[in-house]
C-alpha cells in the first residue's frame, strides 16, 4: 500500500533568536510551530520574518523587511514550488502592511491561506489606516481562507457578512483549565494594568477568573475605550475592575490603593499599559509626547515600584 503523502505547509512568522529580546509574538509563534513540527501528517517549511533591530536605523529595518517579503513572494509564486497551504503569523500592524501582498501571492498560485493575528489593537490600527491600506485590508486580506483573531470582540468586528466562517477565534493565551492543580505557595492576587477593551481580551479574562482557585483573585485596572462599559457584565466573586486614567498620577495611585484593598494585597502585577502617538519629531505635539511619557514610562515605573 502506497504511503500517504504528507501535506506541505509553508509557515510564515518571527522565529525567536537567542541573542535578541524575545517578544510575546515570537513566543506564541514558537509554541505553535513546535506543535506543527510534531504532526506526522505535515511537512512544515518555515519562512522567518524576524528582523535584527538592535543598532539598526528604522530605514535599515524597513529595507530588511522589504527584502524578506520579496523573498517570501518569490518562494510562494515560483512555478516549481508546491505548497498545500500557507500559514501567515503576524502582528496587527504587520497584517495591515503586508497581508495584501501575501494574500495576492497565494491567490496567484491557488494556495489556501490561513492568517493568525497577534494583538488586540487590530480594530484601532484599521480605523487609523489611510484609505488605500484600509481598502486592501477589507477587500483582499480579510478574504483569506481563514483569519484567526485572538478575541471574540475582534471576530465580531471583522467577520464577513457573506461568509462568517472565514474569521475564527484563536486565543493566544494558555488554557486556564490545565492549571487547576496549582500549588498553594503560588501567587494568588493578580493585578492587570492596561486598557479595558474587549478587543484586548478583557471579557475572556473575566470568564477565566471564574476558574481560579477559591482563594485567588484578579483585578483589571485601566481606562476604557470609546463607548465600552462593563455595565451588565457578571464579574463573579474573584474579579474586580477599576477604571481610571493611568496618565494621571493621583488617579493611578488611587486605583492602585483600591486594587490592593479589593484583594487584600498584590502578588503579581501584569504591566500591559502603552500608547502611541507616532509622528516625526518636528510634528509631534508637546501634549502627545507627554501622554506617551506619562503612561508608558511614569505610570509603569510608579506602579512597578509600589
Amino acid at each position: 500500500m502506497a504511503e500517504r503523502r504528507r501535506k506541505r505547509v509553508l509557515v510564515i512568522g518571527p522565529v525567536p533568536a537567542d541573542e535578541e529580546f524575545v517578544s510575546g509574538i515570537q513566543l506564541s509563534f514558537a509554541s505553535m510551530l513546535e506543535g506543527l513540527l510534531r504532526e506526522p501528517s505535515l511537512e512544515v517549511l518555515v519562512h522567518d520574518l524576524s528582523i535584527a533591530r538592535e543598532g539598526r536605523s528604522s530605514l535599515r529595518q524597513s529595507i530588511d523587511e522589504a527584502r524578506i517579503f520579496a523573498s517570501l513572494v518569490g518562494r510562494i509564486t515560483t512555478p516549481w514550488s508546491r505548497f498545500d497551504a500557507v500559514l501567515f503569523n503576524t502582528s496587527a500592524g504587520g497584517l495591515l502592511r503586508s497581508g495584501g501582498i501575501v494574500r495576492s501571492a497565494c491567490k496567484a498560485r491557488g494556495i489556501p491561506l490561513m492568517i493568525r493575528v497577534f494583538g488586540g489593537d487590530l480594530d484601532l490600527l484599521a480605523d487609523e489606516a489611510n484609505e488605500r491600506t484600509r481598502q486592501t485590508f477589507e477587500r483582499s486580506t480579510l478574504l483569506a481562507d481563514r483569519v484567526l483573531l485572538q478575541t471574540h470582540s475582534l471576530c465580531e468586528r471583522f467577520k464577513s457578512s457573506d461568509d462568517c466562517r472565514r474569521v475564527r477565534w484563536w486565543p493566544t493565551t494558555r488554557n486556564a483549565a490545565r492549571f487547576e492543580g496549582a500549588r498553594a505557595d503560588q501567587a494568588r492576587r493578580f493585578l492587570y494594568f492596561g486598557p479595558i477593551r474587549p478587543e484586548k481580551g478583557i471579557l475572556e479574562a473575566i470568564d477565566a477568573s471564574r476558574r481560579l482557585p477559591v482563594d485567588a483573585s484578579l483585578t483589571l485596572m485601566g481606562p476604557t475605550h470609546g463607548d465600552f462599559t462593563l455595565d451588565g457584565v457578571d464579574l463573579g466573586d474573584r474579579c474586580h475592575v477599576i477604571v481610571g486614567d493611568l496618565g494621571d498620577t493621583a488617579s493611578a495611585d488611587a486605583m492602585l490603593s483600591a486594587a490592593s484593598d479589593a484583594m487584600d494585597g498584590i502578588d503579581v502585577l501584569v504591566n500591559n499599559a502603552g500608547l502611541t502617538r507616532d509622528n516625526l519629531a518636528m510634528r509631534l505635539k508637546d501634549e502627545d509626547w507627554q501622554d506617551v511619557i506619562d503612561v508608558n514610562l511614569t505610570a509603569t515605573f510608579r506602579l512597578s515600584r509600589a
